[in-house]
This record gives structure tokens, sequence and C-alpha cells, in this order.
């Protein structure tokens, strides 16, 4: 059983690999802590999407987390990865670039991230903003990807 076991959906779920790119789904990640064990444990993120509705939580740490990380491109949405991505614009040389909806981010990703590396969707906070919820968010995602 353990053996056959995949994981749960939008979990630092991995999506395939196109293009060399591999891509990993953790739509379920709506909160800063999980965003970050996700990047601990996908090896070699090269690309981070993140970004959500603000429910004001304290965003510190994360903040000084992803400045160490060896991550090279942050693509933020509104309207916590907006607020972070201004911060991290200030305080690091790492690639910034904001986006309105997924279907950018993953353009984006698509373009910057650096072949045999991967891209992962973690978005650190809720998705209710823009998306009925975090599987709704992971289903349009997942459909970006595999239709590349």
């Amino acid at each position: 059983t353990i053996y056959d076991f995949r994981g749960l959906k939008y979990r630092m779920e991995y999506i395939g690999t196109y293009d060399n790119i591999s891509y990993y789904n953790d739509t379920i990640a709506t909160i800063p802590e999980a965003t970050i064990n996700a990047i601990k444990t996908i090896k070699n993120v090269d690309t981070l999407i993140f970004g959500g509705m603000d429910r004001k939580i304290d965003y510190k740490d994360f903040i000084l987390f992803l400045k160490d990380s060896y991550i090279n491109n942050f693509i933020c949405m509104p309207s916590t990865g907006t607020k972070i991505g201004k911060i991290l614009e200030r305080e690091t040389k790492k690639n910034i670039y904001f986006v309105d909806n997924l279907e950018d981010a993953y353009k984006i990703s698509k373009e910057k991230t650096e072949k045999d590396k991967s891209c992962l969707l973690s978005p650190a906070a809720s998705s209710y903003e823009y998306f009925k919820n975090f599987e709704e968010k992971g289903k349009i995602f997942e459909r970006l990807v595999k239709k590349g």
C-alpha cells in the first residue's frame, strides 16, 4: 500500500515534465509554512508561483525564507503575492514577475524556468479571491500545464 501511495491531490503533486521543466501543483498550501516545506521537499525549484487572498497573515518569516532561497524566479499573483513581490523587489536581485491571472503566471514560468529544473505553484495564501477554492485553482493550473 505504501509503495503504491500517490500522495494527496494538490499537495506537492507532480503534474509532469514538459519542455524539460517539471511542474508541481501545491495549491492546497494556503499558509506560508506549507509553501516553505514544499520548497524544501521539491529539490531544484527555479520558479515559484504564489499569492492569493490576503487574510492578514504575518509573512515576515516567509519573505526572509524566499530572500535566502535558491529560487531564481518569483511569479506573484494578487493580492499577497503582489505585496510580497514588492518587498522582494527592494530587498533582492531575484527575478520578480507580477501577474493578474494564472494563465499569465504559467506563460512566464514556461519562458523563465531553467531547463531541467522545477516550477512550483504553491500560493501560501487562500485562493478565494479569484477562485472558488484551491481545487479549482489546481485544476486550471494542471490544465494549462498539460495543454502547453
